[in-house]
């Protein structure tokens, strides 16, 4: 009495089977939505599913299982298993791309952070290369200002070192005036022999003035003799002196010297007085001299 009742679970169990096994894609796909026939959208597998099972059940039977075989084999069914089938493909290779893609995203934003790194680390060197190029030209700008201080230094000494030269040589040239020697160019090297040969003369009028006063001493001690007469000696100390003259002062001094020296005979000294202003004058020369030779030892 049961067996029917087993035979009817077994076709639709069979049932169920061949249905899961030729519409397992649409199965898989039934919880995406729905289908896409003739363009009208709608949940076909689901409909065509539990119109099967409700045609089964209301008309059991064993002649029902070829009509359910034949409604499985139906080639709208067999269509649309085809189609789910295609679009399960189509879904699979569109979540295919879409994992690439993502893969390809993560690969940019990779990349990006490396580039976005490197670009901080070309800022840091910029910023570094700007700062070394501002110290630099601050040290550039200090030299450059110490330089300027120096020179502004070096142009004050040298405003009074020549203002010290101007009345050097103005004092020199006031000296050699008063000797009536005048060079004919105011330079060093001139001004330096006009005095080197007002020594000579000034000191070979001292050594003839040495050379005198002491019969000037005797004269003093014995004044016997008139005024308008001269004495043996006074007459051997001219003859001396005209004797020195022609030979020391136009032998070595004229022809040295390129310009003309005026030489006057020597005064007869009367007393120590006359003496002593001769010393001064050769010592003030000789200071006068020995400043010459420091200042061209300088410049």
């Amino acid at each position: 009495m049961h067996a029917p009742v087993y035979a009817q679970a077994d076709v639709v169990n069979d049932g169920r089977r061949s249905s899961s096994e030729l519409v397992a894609p649409d199965a898989k796909s039934s919880s995406t939505g729905y289908m896409i026939e003739n363009g009208d959208v709608g949940p076909l597998a689901q409909a065509s599913d539990s119109l099967i099972r409700h045609n089964f059940q209301n008309h059991p039977g064993p002649g029902k299982r070829d009509e359910l075989k034949n409604h499985l084999l139906d080639p709208e069914i067999m269509e649309l298993c085809y189609r789910s089938r295609q679009q399960e493909e189509e879904i699979l290779f569109l979540r295919k791309q879409i994992t690439n893609a993502c893969i390809k995203e993560l690969q940019l934003l990779n990349e990006k952070h490396i580039l976005e790194r490197r670009l901080s680390e070309l800022q840091i060197a910029l910023d570094e290369r700007q700062d070394d190029a501002v110290a630099s030209a601050l040290k550039e700008l200090t030299k450059k200002r110490s330089y300027l201080d120096e020179n502004l230094r070096l142009t004050d000494n040298l405003k009074v070192v020549e203002e010290d030269m101007y009345i050097l040589t103005s004092s020199f040239l006031s000296l050699l005036a008063e000797y009536d020697i005048r060079p004919p160019v105011i330079s060093s090297s001139a001004i330096l022999y006009g005095i080197k040969q007002l020594y000579q003369s000034m000191h070979w009028k001292i050594r003839y003035n040495e050379s005198v006063i002491p019969e000037l001493r005797l004269y003093d001690q014995h004044p016997m003799d008139l005024p308008g007469t001269s004495t043996p000696n006074q007459l051997r100390a001219s003859q001396d002196f005209a004797k020195i003259d022609k030979k020391d002062v136009d032998v070595t001094l004229n022809s040295e010297m390129p310009y003309p020296v005026a030489y006057e005979k020597p005064r007869d000294l009367s007393s120590e007085f006359h003496k002593l202003v001769q010393v001064l004058l050769s010592t003030k020369l000789l200071i006068y001299f020995l400043s010459a030779v420091w200042f061209l030892d300088t410049f």
